[in-house]
């Protein structure tokens, strides 16, 4: 009797820990097209024996997938079905509120993956942030996080002529220029600083953060999550005018703003063909620019 009741303890201990593991995996396989819309998941037996759980740890998995509208379930003896993901732009708003959402999904994954190309790196430095406390706390908790987090960002090359801080009325006045490159070279160290921080209570999650430059300006950004979903979004140009330093008469300058930009969420797991080609073809994009023109960025920690 008291074997049986150890067993039983042993399963709720199971399932309470590790459904919610087995649901995250499951959930980014969706997002990249390992699990089509339309197809079934793997059958419960396989999926039993691939993380080593029980039925009822499976089940409750499933049903989680359910609640968030990913999957139907099927009859008895067939597999859940992936459902559709709908229109092509799912989502859209304002560029830190739309990236911190998306990111917050995506760090459910088991292994998370960040591209970003942009001019500074300054929206997903804001954003990153939340998912560092949200990690700690789940390691207080107990609950599961990523195994490993991979970032590879591209950002503007502060050596270069860009566009932005061209001054307006005196083109000779270099101060706009220094006031944008002194920015564009805080932001990447605090930008690998802030990633490399989520090892700081445990050796998990697995970190790695390379910065490369590109000697363009950029007029869009691209921030693409797990390889299965994209957030893209156009810089707003405008001409703004602020003093060099304080007690000085303001001076104006063009500058790109981005952390007010709007951004459109797509996927690949989705029923829209157009949108599974975008995601991809802005994959291809990103790895050719990365392995190609970019250069390895110098950061002053």
């Amino acid at each position: 009797m008291y074997r049986r009741d150890m067993e039983v303890y042993t399963e709720a201990i199971d399932a309470g820990r590790t459904y919610q593991m087995v649901a995250n995996v499951l959930r980014s396989g969706i997002r990249d097209g390992t699990y089509p819309p339309g197809s079934e998941l793997p059958k419960q037996e396989l999926l039993c024996r691939r993380f080593a759980v029980s039925r009822s740890t499976v089940r409750r998995a499933v049903k989680q997938l359910e609640t968030d509208g990913l999957v139907t379930l099927g009859g008895r003896g067939r597999s859940p079905v992936v459902r559709g993901g709908g229109s092509s732009s799912y989502t859209s708003g304002e560029a830190g509120v739309v990236l911190a959402a998306a990111l917050k999904d995506a760090f459910e994954a088991e292994h998370v993956t960040i591209d970003a190309y942009s001019l500074s790196g300054e929206t997903l430095n804001h954003a990153i942030g939340r998912e560092v406390i949200r990690i700690r706390q789940k390691k207080q908790n107990g609950e599961p996080i990523p195994v490993s987090v991979t970032v590879r960002a591209l950002l503007a090359d502060s050596e270069a002529r860009l566009l932005v801080g061209e001054p307006v009325d005196d083109p000779a006045d270099t101060r706009p220029r220094q006031r944008i490159t002194a920015l564009l070279r805080r932001q990447a160290p605090y930008l690998a600083n802030c990633f490399e921080s989520l090892t700081d209570s445990g050796p998990e999650p697995r970190v790695s953060v390379q910065i490369r430059t590109l000697a363009a300006t950029p007029l869009f950004k691209v921030y693409l999550l797990n390889r299965g979903e994209l957030l893209h979004g156009h810089y707003s140009f405008q001409q703004r005018s602020v003093p060099m330093r304080p007690g000085e008469p303001e001076v104006a300058f063009y500058d790109a703003l981005g952390t007010e930009s709007v951004l459109f969420r797509f996927t690949a797991a989705g029923d829209d063909p157009t949108s599974t080609a975008f995601v991809r073809q802005t994959q291809t994009w990103f790895d050719q620019l990365w392995q190609t023109v970019a250069k390895p960025a110098t950061l002053d920690r």
